[in-house]
């Protein structure tokens, strides 16, 4: 269903603004890798195969040079969430797709080793395991130009599952999705199905992933008008076969049918007419 092409009357999730980053609204947790028990080098190979420009990447500074920066990649963010800080993922971003350091504390202030940056990226190359990043929104939709702000961040700015995840990774105790899951207040939000619903894009009433189910139904063609006529054609047939005996002399019989076929559809006036003439 989250996968499935948005209707026209749907609006994407990067046209709605951030959404709230609060256990409140509902249970947040590490991203389904996180808890898969699969060889880094599995995942490694699965992310830069997935990975697309345009997607969102949080990342530390490790160095700088005179032709860019150089990031380890910490986590993906946006439409989908991956834990990438165990992975050893690098990534380079050129001096020409830079930006300022914005600290509203430091107007001074130029990128160092250790800052945190938001970044875009800009190309991946699966075979030489090279990603290609930016900060100039480039390869972003006008839609999430507005909605993430690209360039140095804070760790008060990452993604709450991010935050989950670095610290269960430092924790001493390993607990499964479940535990996690339910130690989340939000989780226990009685609102949380609709607040993840709206988020999603699915809370309307028509989700299908077949397109020809989406529209509004015709009146004949809805459930309960469907099943009245199916009623009426097997109380037909009861009336049909009870008429049959009643002609050849078996009441009973008769009386038994007429009496299925009234069972089926109460209102049948055939059925209703012949048991009265009996």
């Amino acid at each position: 269903m989250l996968f499935r092409p948005l209707g026209t009357d749907e609006i994407p999730i990067s046209d709605r603004g951030n959404q709230p980053n609060t256990k409140d609204h509902f249970g947040i947790v590490p991203s389904m890798d996180f808890f898969l028990r699969v060889e880094n080098s599995e995942r490694r190979s699965h992310f830069f195969h997935s990975a697309q420009p345009g997607e969102i990447v949080l990342g530390e500074l490790n160095s700088k040079t005179v032709s860019g920066l150089y990031f380890q990649l910490l986590c993906l963010e946006g439409g989908r969430s991956l834990y990438l800080e165990d992975l050893g993922l690098n990534a380079y971003c050129p001096i020409s797709q830079m930006i300022p350091a914005i600290d509203p504390n430091n107007p001074n202030r130029i990128f160092s080793p250790g800052d945190l940056v938001r970044l875009e990226i800009l190309s991946v190359k699966p075979e030489l395991e090279k990603i290609v990043v930016g900060m100039k929104g480039n390869a972003l939709t006008l839609e999430m130009k507005h909605s993430a702000q690209l360039g140095l961040v804070f760790e008060q700015d990452f993604p709450l599952p991010y935050k989950t995840a670095a610290f269960e990774r430092k924790s001493k105790v390993t607990k499964t999705y479940e535990e996690l899951l339910d130690e989340c207040l939000g989780f226990h939000n009685p609102n949380s199905v609709t607040c993840l619903a709206s988020a999603m894009g699915i809370l309307n009433n028509r989700n299908t992933l077949m397109t020809g189910l989406r529209g509004v139904f015709p009146e004949n063609e809805k459930g309960t008008t469907l099943r009245r006529v199916q009623n009426g054609r097997w109380a037909h047939g009861s009336v049909a076969e009870g008429i049959r005996h009643f002609k050849s002399g078996n009441l009973t019989e008769a009386f038994q049918c007429l009496n299925k076929a009234l069972s089926i559809d109460g209102e049948n006036v055939e059925g209703l007419v012949a048991r009265g003439a009996l």
